[in-house]
């Protein structure tokens, strides 16, 4: 704070009290003042104690935008344009020596520009109705705490707790803490008291002045006010403990959730956050992959109408190496139906996993169903079944929301337009003991088709198996034409670590216009694992492979032979033998 002071008493020391002498323009001239000029430093004394005063009122981040429009401005200019009387610069200051509009404009400006794409905005409560409050009570004893209001979002007067602010539809305040703590545990705790109709937005943040979230710092802060139709903006992506536990418990005006942005949790940060908040009918994506101790317990716990929710976590809900109690009661209470996205393998239903029980099962939807993608108007794709295979739970869709049981017959796609396959079966191809029974797609030579997403949609998220994938699209057997129209399957994910036999024997078989193939993370092969899994693959220029043993196994027979005569091997091993079983010969190896 001392430093902005000086920073911006230098400033107007040595713009405004420079004397008769010279004055430096903002673009850098010296020259003399003209008799005019000099009398309009009559007013600096009036000038300089204005400015002390308004700059105390502001937020810290405020004072820094406004010490930088100090540092712009060319206050050549500005002295010049005062009144006769040399009272007040009309731009800058009313009547009365306040703000004008256009200067606490130019500060909010200023501000975003500093603040980029990260723009920190103060929490606002804005009504919607006549007559509606606004107050604060503080519950415990908690440290210095120093809340400001404002009617503008700039100036910023001291506001003390029970101080009710009444407002009329369409009117707006501004809240900010001075202090980078608000609460501090659940004894001890600040909470807002809302009635009427009030919609909130900004940046919850400026309640602990865009400080690092602290243990507890917004427990409790909505709880209960049912009059908060909007919640504010959340900017954090790292948490701490319980610091958002009980935020809008209650909150049952709430239909809109916040977007919640954060990607590191900590120990019960999301706690009963959203607990009995019955008017929302949509969670917030919740972005986090990785999850902390009873992080989500209780998040959504009695929200009656929730029936849409999305995580990128993909783990389990429950067992070896999740977090205690992470997901404990999230989800009890909620809508019987809806839609649930999730791109992990633990299909368990029940108020602390997946919504909602064995009776009331929610619709998966994922964000990673084995898609074909179409670079061409006209391209199509179907599949057949071979020797005697029957696949009656084959599925497709456009919208990953309706969904058709396929046939297998041809589906015609537009350049651009993307086709989802899911097979709710755990099985796909395999060999029956005498006969390999294979489920092929077929995409023609006319097409111009990029495969991608999970793999493992093909076997309902389930577990790979001996030969579940073999012959995928392979081409030239069985009279069709298989992958003749694939052009890339580098967007195609393999997950699986370890491999089973034959799981992906010659999957691209004979794919003469496929350049790019999938990442092979495995690092634990099985028996024919990849035999021949780009044999003919003439196009194929690139191959990325997580193994990093030897090629003298029986893993790779003719995995590569016929691909593109110049090309990348992305390869952390130490077996440098090239050939078909190996090495693509003239190949470069890289690190994978």
């Amino acid at each position: 704070m001392k430093k902005l002071y000086s920073l911006i008493t230098i400033i107007l020391t040595t713009v405004l009290l420079l004397g008769s002498v010279h004055f430096v323009l903002a673009a850098g001239t010296d020259r003399e003042l003209t008799n005019d000029e000099k009398a309009a430093f009559i007013v600096r004394d009036e000038w300089t104690s204005w400015v002390k005063d308004f700059t105390a009122s502001l937020s810290e981040l405020d004072q820094i935008a406004t010490a930088k429009i100090y540092d712009d401005m060319d206050f050549y200019d500005m002295q010049y344009r005062f009144t006769e009387k040399y009272k007040k610069v009309p731009e800058y200051l009313d009547e009365d020596g306040k703000p004008t509009q256009k200067l606490k404009d130019l500060i909010k400006i200023k501000r975003k520009q500093l603040n980029g794409a990260n723009i920190r905005d103060y929490l606002c409560f804005t009504s919607r109705q006549d007559g509606s409050t606004v107050s604060y009570s503080v519950t415990g004893s908690l440290p210095s705490i120093s809340i400001g209001i404002s009617t503008d979002g700039t100036s910023f007067e001291p506001w003390t707790a029970g101080t009710v602010k009444t407002l009329k539809s369409g009117d707006s305040i501004w809240v900010l803490n001075k202090s980078g703590t608000l609460s501090t545990g659940t004894s001890n705790y600040f909470k807002f008291n809302i009635t009427g109709n009030i919609e909130a937005s900004g940046d919850i943040e400026s309640m602990i002045n865009y400080k690092a979230l602290t243990d507890y710092c917004f427990y409790n802060l909505f709880n209960g006010q049912t009059a908060l139709k909007k919640a504010p903006n959340f900017s954090s992506t790292t948490l701490a403990q319980n610091c958002y536990n009980s935020m809008f418990r209650g909150c049952t005006g709430l239909t809109t959730a916040p977007s919640l942005s954060a990607t590191t949790l900590a120990a019960s940060c999301y706690d009963s956050m959203f607990y009995g908040c019955t008017g929302l009918t949509t969670a917030p994506s919740l972005p986090a992959t990785t999850l902390a101790a009873t992080c989500y317990q209780n998040m959504f716990n009695g929200c009656s109408n929730l029936n849409s929710m999305s995580i990128s976590y993909t783990g389990n809900f429950s067992g070896t190496g999740v977090p205690t109690n992470a997901f404990n009661n999230w989800v009890s209470g909620v809508a019987d139906t809806g839609s649930f996205a999730y791109n992990g393998y633990d299909i368990t239903y029940g108020s602390s996993a997946i919504p909602k029980d064995s009776t009331n099962k929610w619709t998966m939807v994922r964000n990673d169903y084995f898609r074909f993608i179409s670079r061409k108007d006209g391209s199509q794709v179907g599949y057949m079944l071979i020797n005697g295979l029957v696949r009656n739970q084959v599925w497709y869709s456009k919208d990953r929301i309706n969904w058709v049981n396929w046939d297998g017959s041809f589906i015609t796609l537009n350049n651009g337009e993307t086709l989802y396959v899911h097979n709710r079966e755990s099985e796909l191809s395999y060999y029956n003991g005498s006969v390999n029974q294979i489920f092929r797609f077929n995409v023609p030579s006319s097409s111009r088709i990029e495969v991608a997403g999970n793999i493992m949609s093909l076997i309902d998220y389930g577990s790979l198996y001996s030969c579940c994938f073999m012959g995928l699209l392979e081409v030239g057997s069985y009279s069709y034409d298989g992958g003749r129209g694939l052009i890339s399957a580098k967007d195609l994910k393999l997950p699986a670590a370890t491999l089973t036999n034959r799981c992906y024997w010659a999957m691209f078989t004979l794919c003469t216009n496929l350049e790019y193939g999938p990442e092979l993370p495995a690092t634990n092969l099985a028996s024919e694992c990849y035999n021949s899994l780009f044999y003919g693959c003439s196009s194929l220029k690139e191959i990325k492979l997580g193994y990093t043993g030897d090629f003298n196994s029986s893993y790779f027979i003719n995995w590569v032979s016929g691909v593109n005569t110049v090309g990348t091997l992305y390869y952390n091993g130490t077996d440098t033998t090239k050939g078909v079983n190996a090495i693509p010969t003239n190949w470069t190896v890289r690190g994978y």
